[in-house]
Protein backbone atom coordinates (compact mmCIF):
# COMPACT_ATOMS: atom_id res chain seq x y z
CA UNK A 1 0.00 0.00 0.00
CA UNK A 2 1.00 3.27 -0.74
CA UNK A 3 0.62 6.62 1.01
CA UNK A 4 2.00 10.18 0.25
CA UNK A 5 4.31 10.70 2.99
CA UNK A 6 6.30 13.84 3.45
CA UNK A 7 10.14 13.18 2.48
CA UNK A 8 10.70 15.28 5.79
CA UNK A 9 8.96 12.07 7.96
CA UNK A 10 10.81 9.42 5.97
CA UNK A 11 14.10 11.64 6.81
CA UNK A 12 13.21 11.12 10.10
CA UNK A 13 12.03 7.84 9.99
CA UNK A 14 15.67 6.84 9.21
CA UNK A 15 17.10 9.63 11.13
CA UNK A 16 15.79 7.69 14.43
CA UNK A 17 17.78 4.85 13.63
CA UNK A 18 17.21 1.02 14.50
CA UNK A 19 14.76 0.11 16.71
CA UNK A 20 16.15 -2.82 19.04
CA UNK A 21 14.24 -5.46 20.45
CA UNK A 22 14.61 -6.84 24.25
CA UNK A 23 17.44 -9.28 24.01
CA UNK A 24 19.33 -7.43 21.59
CA UNK A 25 19.14 -4.91 24.00
CA UNK A 26 20.07 -6.87 26.69
CA UNK A 27 23.29 -8.36 25.17
CA UNK A 28 23.92 -4.53 23.92
CA UNK A 29 23.64 -3.50 27.59
CA UNK A 30 26.06 -6.24 29.45
CA UNK A 31 28.58 -5.42 26.67
CA UNK A 32 28.35 -1.78 27.17
CA UNK A 33 28.76 -2.17 30.73
CA UNK A 34 31.67 -4.59 30.49
CA UNK A 35 32.82 -2.92 27.47
CA UNK A 36 36.84 -3.29 28.00
CA UNK A 37 36.32 -7.53 27.21
CA UNK A 38 35.06 -9.38 24.34
CA UNK A 39 32.73 -12.11 24.34
CA UNK A 40 32.01 -15.33 22.52
CA UNK A 41 28.38 -16.04 21.62
CA UNK A 42 28.49 -18.93 24.45
CA UNK A 43 29.89 -16.38 26.92
CA UNK A 44 27.40 -13.76 26.25
CA UNK A 45 24.75 -16.97 26.93
CA UNK A 46 26.48 -17.50 29.83
CA UNK A 47 26.35 -13.84 30.89
CA UNK A 48 23.07 -12.50 30.49
CA UNK A 49 21.03 -15.55 30.73
CA UNK A 50 19.83 -15.92 27.13
CA UNK A 51 19.64 -19.45 25.24
CA UNK A 52 22.99 -19.60 23.12
CA UNK A 53 20.50 -19.72 19.89
CA UNK A 54 19.05 -16.95 20.51
CA UNK A 55 22.69 -15.26 21.12
CA UNK A 56 23.61 -16.51 17.95
CA UNK A 57 20.54 -15.17 16.21
CA UNK A 58 20.80 -11.07 17.99
CA UNK A 59 24.33 -11.23 17.23
CA UNK A 60 23.98 -11.45 13.80
CA UNK A 61 21.21 -9.14 13.46
CA UNK A 62 23.60 -6.75 15.30
CA UNK A 63 26.58 -7.25 13.24
CA UNK A 64 24.36 -6.61 10.55
CA UNK A 65 23.64 -3.58 11.78
CA UNK A 66 27.15 -3.02 12.27
CA UNK A 67 26.69 -2.26 15.96
CA UNK A 68 29.20 -5.02 17.06
CA UNK A 69 32.11 -6.14 15.26
CA UNK A 70 34.00 -9.66 15.19
CA UNK A 71 37.80 -10.38 16.66
CA UNK A 72 40.10 -12.81 15.50
CA UNK A 73 39.22 -16.60 17.07
CA UNK A 74 40.49 -17.31 20.45
CA UNK A 75 39.26 -20.10 22.88
CA UNK A 76 35.90 -19.73 24.35
CA UNK A 77 35.88 -19.37 28.22
CA UNK A 78 32.88 -21.29 28.55
CA UNK A 79 33.30 -24.22 26.29
CA UNK A 80 37.27 -24.16 25.40
CA UNK A 81 36.58 -23.52 21.55
CA UNK A 82 37.67 -21.31 19.13
CA UNK A 83 35.69 -18.89 18.43
CA UNK A 84 35.22 -15.05 16.70
CA UNK A 85 34.76 -13.13 19.79
CA UNK A 86 32.14 -10.18 19.93
CA UNK A 87 32.58 -6.68 21.00
CA UNK A 88 30.83 -3.08 20.71
CA UNK A 89 31.87 -1.46 17.00
CA UNK A 90 34.26 1.28 17.34
CA UNK A 91 31.44 3.84 16.52
CA UNK A 92 29.17 2.36 19.35
CA UNK A 93 32.73 2.49 21.95
CA UNK A 94 32.86 6.16 21.12
CA UNK A 95 29.78 6.66 22.50
CA UNK A 96 30.91 5.45 25.81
Amino acid sequence: MRTAVASTSIAAYYAMGPRLGRQQRAILDYMAKHCHRDYTRAELADATGLRLSSVCGRAAELLALYVLSEGPRRPCRCTGINAHPLRLAPAQMDLL
